[in-house]
């Protein structure tokens, strides 16, 4: 889209230049009156360049500042995730651990009744 912007500018500009170049060309065969008409005409394709120009330079500071924040926003939800994926697996080893631990207890138990029967 940025590409297409800048071209749709570059031709809006290459346009101007091609009238500005006219403007000069016919310039050379008019008369002082017609003279000053051109030169407001050419004051005013100026100024509405340099317009443009300012215009679309402040609208690429916004793209680039809120794709800069985007940006940011992305990678603290990355981080998020991260931390998220890492809470997750030590709790699921600190899961396993336990229940380890309770087979582990019950085998014991199991292993104290059977050595009780054994002795009666």
């Amino acid at each position: 889209r940025r590409q297409a912007e800048k071209a749709a500018q570059a031709a809006r500009l290459e346009e101007e230049e091609a009238l500005l170049f006219e403007v000069l060309n016919a310039r050379a065969e008019m008369s002082q009156k017609e003279r000053a008409k051109s030169s407001q005409i050419m004051e005013s394709l100026r100024n509405r360049t340099e317009k443009e120009v300012r215009r679309l330079a402040q609208s690429n500071e916004r793209k680039e500042q809120l794709l800069r924040e985007s940006l940011q926003a992305d990678l603290m939800l990355q981080e998020n995730i991260q931390a998220r994926q890492q809470r997750t697996k030590a709790n699921r080893m600190r899961l396993e651990q336990e229940r380890d631990l309770a087979a582990t207890k019950r085998e014991v138990r199991r292993g104290n009744t059977q050595a009780e029967v054994a002795r009666r």
